[in-house]
């Protein structure tokens, strides 16, 4: 599991075809763009992303939240 601590993230929906993309931006500088998601995984993303402390493993592309 190569899991990476979501530090910042840019969202961008393209409303003439109906696909968002989510640029991740890691604490240790690196960062991963997903392109071409459709609304369900956006929005279910998003939904994740802006409950906080966010990790994004790397293998599987999966996203979850860090309890304190």
């Amino acid at each position: 599991m190569s899991e990476k601590i979501v530090k910042d993230y840019l969202l961008e929906w393209k409303m003439n075809s109906n696909e968002g993309k989510i640029i991740f931006i890691f604490e240790d500088g690196s960062d991963e763009k997903l392109d071409g998601l459709e609304v369900k995984e956006f929005t279910a993303m998003t939904a994740v992303l802006e409950k906080g402390e966010t990790m994004f493993d790397d293998d599987d592309k999966t996203l979850y939240n860090v309890m304190p």
